[in-house]
């Protein structure tokens, strides 16, 4: 991942507009955004990478405070049988 430093809101707005080609009253020229498109690519979120249904079944099932529910009735099924 590309580590980007962004100083905009620091800087004065005149130079926010010099900086990237654009004007409050025109916005950006049709070249300037074909240039930019072609450079940077869509404005898209990167898809979110979704986690396989048994894993999470499995980190539910055995993860953080479950484990504490099974002990109990692990313990509590053996409490119930002392013949064992």
């Amino acid at each position: 991942m590309k580590l980007i430093w962004l100083d905009e809101h620091k800087i004065p707005i005149n130079e926010v507009y010099r900086r990237y080609g654009t004007s409050p009253a025109m916005g950006l020229s049709e070249e300037r955004a074909s240039v930019l498109l072609e450079r940077d690519g869509p404005n898209d979120l990167t898809p979110v990478r979704r986690t396989s249904e048994i894993v999470r079944l499995a980190k539910n099932m055995f993860g953080g405070f479950a484990m504490l529910l099974w002990a109990g009735a692990c313990l509590c099924f053996f409490a119930h049988f002392p013949e064992l």
